[in-house]
């Protein structure tokens, strides 16, 4: 894989003064990179939510959670503090974002309050699993759930079991008050730590031959998904599966993080593009990029 695929793309990045902090691109056995900074390590934002699923397919692996558990049977002790309707939320409804709260949960917020509590408490306003709503709350009850199945914090439950088979050394992960992993956001990873992210959704759940995911969860991931606007643009956000966005192009998919990180899965072509940044304004234009300036390349016939 030559460097220069990336030639088109630098020039857009430096052209339009995009805030590109690096991009990684692995096909096959191969990598190539440029970098428009040193490679530190960033909140990679809600590319956080991806890593958290891969915590859940673990268990579910495992046999120790299942889809269709339900907040009730998760949580009993919370039972008395559920509004109407919320004792039926399943795993699957909070993986999908269509758990029927509508109000955004924002967990930074709530400092003398036990957050799963306050989850409990909203109100259902939408048949659970009918309705998507964007809510960081969905992810941090994911949190909450490996936390109480396993008895450790999420963040925990990962570094022997991804972190350090990906060589991933230490990472820090935010936490709220009360010392529990978020989940939805604050995980800090290098771009080429997030490239080994979206290597292992690529892989079907493998790394060096060693399952550390199911084939058949990592599948789910972006095969059982829901539809959620009809935008059809090439940066669309029209279908989400397991904590992940479907992409514009057939069988593509996307880990997507707040002002531009990315990690974008090409199955068919055993592609993935990864991207971290921290660009407020012309965000689309990083997105666009990648499918007008570097996937040509790798497509017959498009270049």
């Amino acid at each position: 894989m030559r460097k220069s695929v990336l030639n088109e793309y630098r020039l857009r990045i430096n052209e339009k003064q995009l805030n590109v902090y690096g991009i990684v691109i692995k096909k096959d056995n191969d990598e190539i990179e440029h970098r428009f900074r040193s490679d530190d390590r960033v909140n990679i934002y809600s590319c956080s939510k991806s890593v958290t699923t891969l915590a859940i397919g673990m268990l579910i692996d495992a046999g120790r959670l299942a889809l269709s558990d339900t907040l009730e049977a998760l949580f009993p002790e919370y039972l008395s503090d559920m509004s109407n309707g919320t004792h039926s939320i399943t795993v699957r409804n909070l993986l999908h974002m269509t758990s029927g709260k509508l109000e955004f949960f924002d967990e930074f917020k709530t400092k003398n309050q036990d957050n799963v509590k306050k989850f409990m408490q909203y109100p259902v306003e939408a048949e659970p699993g009918e309705k998507f709503f964007y809510s960081n709350g969905c992810t941090y009850m994911l949190s909450r759930i490996v936390e109480k199945i396993s008895g450790e914090t999420l963040r925990n439950f990962l570094v022997p079991r991804l972190f350090d088979k990906l060589g991933i050394e230490n990472p820090q992960w935010f936490t709220c008050h009360y010392g529990h992993t978020m989940g939805a956001t604050g995980l800090y990873l290098t771009t080429k730590e997030l490239s080994k992210i979206g290597e292992l959704y690529l892989n079907h759940g493998k790394h060096n031959g060693e399952e550390i995911v199911s084939e058949e969860f990592i599948k789910k991931c972006y095969k059982d998904v829901i539809k959620t606007s009809d935008d059809s643009t090439l940066t669309n956000h029209s279908q989400y599966g397991y904590q992940v966005w479907l992409g514009s192009l057939p069988n593509t998919y996307r880990l997507d993080g707040k002002y531009n990180q990315h990690s974008i899965i090409f199955p068919d072509i055993s592609t993935i593009i990864t991207i971290t940044a921290h660009e407020e304004y012309k965000g689309h234009e990083i997105l666009e990029g990648v499918y007008e300036d570097i996937l040509p390349h790798f497509i017959k016939g498009k270049k």
